[in-house]
């Protein structure tokens, strides 16, 4: 999953690899924190595809360390594969969303939300992840979904090729215009948006809590989450000229399931004799 602010990182899948490098033939040990967010999740560990041992996670954080044996270890790189048991709709958990506000002084989100948008040069992408579930179109241009503030429903998902022509922009300004106050906005830019971007495009974002003026700023990336009716910069927003712009508001889940989040892993190298 997209790294939060938080700093810590969801496993999407039952089976999740990190890859350690380690150059010494004695014993180690692996240590991690990770979040469960169902009880009796169970965790089987394996090292170079040896079975290592397997933990019995309870809901909530929980810290463990493995001893892992010389003859199951590489010098040089090894393979580290965590296989969880289940996996749990992003659905399921929106108190972890709502503990996260849209928009500064904003409400609270009724929904998990990763924006990414990524300028041509720096990977051509636009996607909107809500609970998981990409529902953006990825199209050149600007992207929008816009998501009902109670019950987290997507009410609408277009897209406007502002490089196209200006025309879009009008577009663009109509679409935002009819969005009621008080809807979630997310936007992402994909490719490049701001050669026919004009002003009544750019007041529109502004009428979602956006600041960025993207014209002048070719291929950037640009993404938003606000708040329509909301004051000016009051919306999440990140803009890029040699990167990808990310947002995330709750858990950060780039697919509908989730299995657990991990803080932190420690590989550790065991006294010399």
């Amino acid at each position: 999953g997209a790294l939060s602010d938080e700093r810590w990182v969801w496993a999407q899948r039952r089976q999740a690899r990190l890859f350690v490098r380690y150059d010494a033939s004695r014993p180690a040990t692996l240590s991690m924190r990770v979040f469960a967010p169902m009880p009796d999740q169970r965790v089987a560990v394996y090292v170079n595809g040896n079975f290592v041992d397997t933990l019995a996670l309870s809901a909530g954080w929980s810290e463990s360390t493995l001893n892992l044996k010389p003859e199951t270890l590489n010098v040089g790189m090894n393979e580290i594969v965590l296989h969880f048991d289940r996996l749990m709709p992003a659905t399921r958990m929106p108190e972890m969303a709502s503990t996260y506000l849209i928009a500064r002084n904003g409400p609270p989100s009724p929904v998990n939300l990763v924006v990414r948008s990524a300028g041509n040069e720096v990977g051509d992408f636009a996607h909107i992840y809500v609970n998981g579930v990409d529902v953006a179109k990825n199209a050149r241009g600007y992207n929008i979904v816009v998501i009902n503030e109670q019950s987290g429903a997507v009410e609408a998902s277009a897209a406007f090729d502002t490089f196209k022509s200006a025309e879009e922009s009008t577009r663009l300004a109509q679409f935002i215009a009819q969005i009621p106050d008080g809807r979630i906005v997310a936007v992402a830019v994909r490719d490049e948006a701001s050669r026919y971007l004009t002003q009544d495009a750019v007041d529109a974002l502004r009428a979602i809590g956006a600041r960025e003026d993207l014209r002048g700023k070719w291929r950037w990336s640009h993404a938003i989450i606000g708040v329509k009716g909301a004051p000016l910069g009051s919306a999440l927003e990140a803009a890029n000229a040699i990167a990808p712009a990310q947002l995330v508001v709750g858990i950060g889940a780039m697919e509908p399931n989730v299995a657990a989040a991990v803080a932190w892993v420690r590989f550790d190298m065991a006294s010399a004799p």
